[in-house]
């Protein structure tokens, strides 16, 4: 609905000098547009028009009104145009916050080919661990694989992939291959650290699910960290598919426990889940559309192709 309503009739009153005149051009009758002049009147404590059975006039205070009002209206409708046409054309700014390791591993890589496609957008980045609140840091959106509490929130898959257990060909020869889940056990490990509890991993084999307790040499709160040590040979690593992907192509890694889904976690499904959580609204941004438009599609381009490098 149109606030200024009752603003823009008054202008076309003006204009045309009759209320059936002014309903013509907006699809109102004459008595909506009598009551809303009524309404205008009351609303400033002032006449506005002299109203006779052949024509409308302003009055002087009218005069007064419709040159303020007319600026006014011209001012919000060329807001109001320029917003369309930068948004409409990828321009403006666009906030967001995504994980070190999410970030430098599957998101930044993909934001050079939506800059040349959008070259009018300005986009400010924030890498951090820690949880961060949109509306107090100013962010459109955060990148994200955790699940957000919020009910202001809206949370959406982008793209979903396995995990994969692996190690550095050297621990492997060394140590030996796993053959079953009971055998982690009996392996260096590298867990990821989580608030609650011990780690446990999760394997999965058709119907039947199994729950192990690793021998976690190391535990960490970041994957690249995790990263690294597995290619130091330190043990075994449980990672999304994404984030060793290039590591398994290049030979730097090789999987172990190739038969099974895995979890680090005792709840919750056996896939990893990246998701964009932007706070709820009635007119989403079109920067914040084009964006998870571009990146949904980049990010299932690359699950296609099994996650291997360009």
């Amino acid at each position: 609905m149109d606030n200024l309503l009752p603003s823009r009739l008054l202008i076309l009153v003006a204009k045309t000098g009759t209320f059936s005149g002014a309903g013509r051009i907006l699809g109102l009758s004459p008595g909506s547009v009598f009551r809303y002049m009524n309404q205008l009147e009351d609303e400033v404590g002032a006449t506005l028009f002299h109203r006779s059975n052949r024509k409308v006039a302003l009055t002087p205070m009218g005069e007064a009104f419709l040159a303020r009002v007319s600026k006014i209206i011209h001012d919000v409708d060329q807001l109001t145009s320029d917003i369309k046409e930068s948004t409409a054309s990828g321009g403006g700014k666009l906030h967001m916050h995504v994980p070190t390791a999410l970030g430098r591993k599957l998101i930044v890589p993909l934001l050079p080919e939506f800059l040349e496609k959008f070259p009018d957008l300005r986009l400010r980045l924030m890498m951090s661990d820690e949880e961060v609140d949109l509306v107090e840091s100013n962010l459109d959106l955060s990148i994200t694989t955790e699940t957000p509490t919020a009910s202001a929130l809206i949370s959406r898959k982008l793209v979903s992939c396995s995990r994969k257990i692996c190690a550095s060909p050297g621990y492997v020869e060394s140590l030996g291959n796993p053959n079953s889940p009971e055998d982690v056990v009996n392996h260096d490990c590298i867990s990821f650290e989580f608030d609650l509890g011990e780690p446990c991993w999760r394997f999965r084999e058709g119907s039947v699910t199994k729950a192990i307790r690793p021998n976690s040499v190391i535990r960490a709160n970041d994957e690249g960290t995790m990263l690294s040590l597995a290619l130091a040979g330190v043990g075994l690593v449980m990672l999304p598919e994404w984030f060793v992907a290039s590591d398994l192509e290049a030979g730097r890694l090789v999987p172990v426990l190739k038969n099974y889904e895995c979890s680090p976690r005792l709840q919750g499904g056996f896939q990893a889940n990246v998701l964009a959580v932007y706070r709820k609204s009635r007119h989403p941004s079109s920067n914040l559309k084009l964006f998870l438009q571009f990146l949904a599609a980049s990010l299932r381009q690359k699950a296609r192709s099994n996650w291997r490098s360009d």
